[in-house]
């Protein structure tokens, strides 16, 4: 019996480093690949993950954006990883910037002190990006019991500030983020607008 439970544990990291080393890169070249259009955009998102809904969410972004707006997707980051300058310098030779869609705004998933959401960029690469900013078809996933720090505040308040448009996945998060946007300022970033998940209108 520990024999058997030895092999299947031992299958079951092999699987994941598969996953993490070969499956993963491949399936973000195939996917950079997938889409063509006018303007060129850098999707950060959860591109690849080990759960079926996150992967066709991050695939039903592209795909919607791709058909209803003609944007193509040559640049797909993790939201796991490193925000590195040659990111930000990729990011603007792009004309846009797409995050989503999924719960990102959230403190624990990808636990950071860099933005306190799950995409970790610090306020002073946030200030480098010089491209639109897209939040497409996120959400705010605090549960009951859990309090926003300082820096999860500034961060997002910063982001949505610099942001062009704002769609949020369900009205509870829109209600959180105009709270924490508290004083918009006119133009740009000051509006927040629900924008149903795309997996919810998939068939369509």
């Amino acid at each position: 019996m520990k024999k058997k439970n030895a092999f299947a544990d031992l299958r079951f990291r092999l699987r994941r480093r598969f996953n993490r080393k070969i499956k993963k890169p491949l399936y973000r070249k195939r996917e950079e690949k997938c889409t063509s259009g006018g303007s060129h955009a850098v999707h950060i998102t959860y591109y690849k993950a080990l759960n079926m809904g996150d992967t066709v969410l991050s695939a039903c972004v592209r795909k919607t954006l791709s058909r209803l707006c003609g944007i193509s997707f040559p640049h797909l980051y993790s939201v796991e990883e490193p925000v590195t300058d040659e990111m930000i310098e990729t990011i603007n030779q792009a004309d846009l910037l797409v995050i989503g869609g999924g719960g990102l705004f959230l403190p624990d998933t990808n636990k950071n002190s860099a933005s306190g959401w799950q995409w970790a960029i610090p306020p002073e690469k946030l200030e480098k990006i010089q491209v639109p900013i897209v939040i497409y078809t996120v959400g705010y996933n605090y549960f009951r019991g859990q309090s926003r720090s300082a820096l999860f505040e500034e961060n997002v308040r910063l982001l949505l500030t610099k942001s062009s448009f704002i769609g949020l996945r369900n009205r509870g998060s829109c209600r959180a983020l105009t709270d924490i946007l508290a004083d918009p300022a006119p133009g740009a970033g000051s509006e927040i607008f629900y924008q149903p998940c795309t997996t919810t209108v998939i068939r369509k």
